[in-house]
């Protein structure tokens, strides 16, 4: 039996799904698609949903509710670019790659308003997002990055924020300036993949919920294997990304999850504006970073707590509060209503990864941090790979596929790892 790794308990996200869930049917018994898509979060959502655009049959098997993992459990950020910094992938593979990359990254971004306006999808969509300069060091660095963004990405709308902007806009001790990019914006991300599944739904596609994948076959005749029914398809698509476990022994050793968490105020009213000016999406220049975010209804999450052994805290908001308290004294004594956690995946060299596995079998997955966004982008270019040659779904597959040393052991490493960038972000 394949190790799956299991769902995680329900987020404020989830007490604040509007419309309500439609009910949904296990997948029982046998079916026929043209593509079968394991994953029913942002990936697999968006793959559906541009397949039967183009008027491919496609079901969805989804191991919780359309969702549950990752895609409505984020911070809800969308914001440019990879994981992996600029001046990284400039080194790995030379300026003009790196600026073809970066202009994937910006698709993206488009992609995900495109849908929000194409489908009137109500998920508190707000623009407007800043990295926060905790030290002098953090200040110079912006410089240079927004001096290189303008330079050689056309992106010159990037705006370094002195002391006294930044604190008329996020009212902090903490941070002593800021980079500002009006591009990034942040949502409700259950509220979006939901959207975007009803979207699928309504242009044709198949969507099974507590039908979890635990056998599949590729060959000439591909298929994806619930307990009670099985999905023959010309094609198959794996996007479980971390919530996949071991199902795919070819995909496992390339990405390895993260648990973060996040913690959500009491709706705060007028408090609210003593935290924040500006409804922006923020997030610290630490490598191990905190991040923050106020809501459609007028709470602030806060997130962070990121690490490598993929185990959560026992009490959550226990964990988190104080670092809350300290960005935002003003908001010491507020109630935290909710607080939850979850994996996101990552890769070796923080880069996504798709594409086709071998004939027949695709997957997606390693945003990063960057899933939101990136995750929508990977359906356009699934289905272009599926159905067409995609030079776009070509230039992500140029990219190295490497494993994560240590095999077994790997955890351990990466756990130590971490804890040395906890070091540098202390000098």
């Amino acid at each position: 039996m394949k190790r799956v790794a299991p769902l995680p308990p329900p987020s404020y996200y989830e007490a604040s799904i509007a419309p309500k869930r439609p009910p949904r049917a296990r997948l029982r018994g046998e079916v026929e698609v043209d593509v079968a898509i394991c994953g029913g979060g942002i990936s697999g959502i968006s793959t559906a949903l541009h397949l039967v655009e183009r008027g491919l049959r496609v079901a969805v098997l989804e191991a919780g509710t359309v969702g549950s993992g990752a895609s409505g459990r984020s911070g809800g950020q969308i914001l440019n670019g990879f994981s992996a910094s600029q001046p990284a992938l400039e080194a790995r593979y030379g300026l003009y790659k790196a600026q073809q990359l970066y202009a994937l990254s910006l698709e993206a971004v488009h992609l995900v308003r495109d849908r929000v306006a194409r489908h009137s999808i109500a998920c508190d969509f707000m623009e407007g997002a800043i990295t926060l300069a905790l030290k002098p060091r953090h200040l110079t660095e912006f410089r240079a990055e927004a001096a290189r963004m303008a330079e050689h990405y056309g992106q010159s709308n990037l705006e370094v924020w002195g002391l006294d902007q930044t604190r008329a806009a996020v009212h902090s001790p903490l941070y002593c300036g800021g980079l500002y990019d009006p591009t990034g914006c942040h949502l409700h991300p259950l509220n979006y993949t939901l959207g975007l599944a009803r979207a699928a739904e309504a242009a044709g596609a198949m969507i099974y919920e507590e039908s979890r994948v635990t056998a599949w076959a590729s060959g000439t005749r591909p298929m994806l294997a619930t307990a009670e029914g099985r999905v023959h398809a010309k094609e198959v698509v794996f996007c479980g990304n971390a919530y996949l476990g071991r199902l795919v022994k070819d995909l496992w050793p390339l990405i390895m999850p993260v648990a973060s968490c996040i913690i959500a105020t009491e709706p705060l009213g007028d408090r609210l504006e003593t935290c924040l000016s500006r409804p922006l999406s923020a997030c610290d220049a630490n490598i191990v970073l905190d991040y923050f975010r106020p809501t459609g209804d007028g709470r602030l999450l806060f997130g962070g707590l990121a690490n490598y052994s993929g185990r959560e805290p026992r009490d959550i908001i226990k964990a988190l509060r104080p670092r809350l308290q300290r960005a935002f004294p003003q908001i010491a004594d507020a109630k935290i209503e909710f607080g939850w956690g979850g994996l996101i995946d990552i890769t070796p060299r923080r880069e996504p990864q798709m594409g086709q596995l071998e004939q027949g079998v695709w997957f997606a997955h390693g945003y990063s941090g960057h899933g939101l966004a990136l995750a929508t982008l990977s359906g356009a270019l699934l289905a272009e790979g599926i159905c067409d040659r995609s030079d776009r779904l070509a230039l992500l597959e140029s990219l190295p596929r490497p494993a994560f040393p240590g095999g077994r052991f790997r955890t351990a490493a990466l756990v130590a790892g971490m804890l040395a960038m906890r070091l540098k972000d202390a000098l």
